[in-house]
């Protein structure tokens, strides 16, 4: 191929693709665009953004501050409440001066209902879990002691 017809090759591409495609009235637009006097910039939404983030950030804070009131006012209900639970436990009216009154003792493993007649539902329900039982291991382990048992 020759330079010229390569020349010509590009020349014909490009007239197609500037005319045919649209490409040329394009540009023209854009230019004539770019010559016209400079219309107002749409209205920038960056400004509404941050007021509603302003608003929501606003929020936030409110809620915050409210959930920390109700946390203040229902700690000191709490603390009123176990200083007059306090007064009037056992201490006052027994004069006991910091006994404990349920010390060494451990906590039910069942309760129970209260109009249920007690009824054990397995042959060890009423022992603890805690009670270590009888200790059986030396009945196997001495058989010295079982064959002077069968004598007598």
């Amino acid at each position: 191929m020759k330079k010229t017809d390569f020349k010509d090759m590009i020349k014909e591409s490009i007239r197609e693709v500037l005319i045919e495609e649209g490409l040329l009235a394009t540009v023209i637009s854009e230019v004539v665009k770019g010559l016209a006097p400079a219309a107002p910039p749409p209205p920038d939404n960056t400004s509404t953004q941050q007021d509603h983030q302003k608003t929501f950030q606003n929020g936030l804070e409110e809620t915050r501050e409210r959930e920390e009131k109700q946390r203040s006012k229902l700690e000191k209900m709490r603390k009123n409440m176990m200083e007059s639970i306090g007064k009037s436990s056992y201490k006052d009216i027994y004069n006991l001066n910091g006994v404990d009154l349920f010390e060494g003792t451990t906590p039910l493993k069942s309760g129970g209902t209260p109009s249920a007649s007690p009824s054990p539902s397995g042959p060890l329900s009423d022992v603890e879990p805690s009670d270590p039982g009888v200790d059986i291991s030396s009945l196997m382990g001495n058989a010295g002691l079982w064959k002077e048992l069968l004598k007598k």
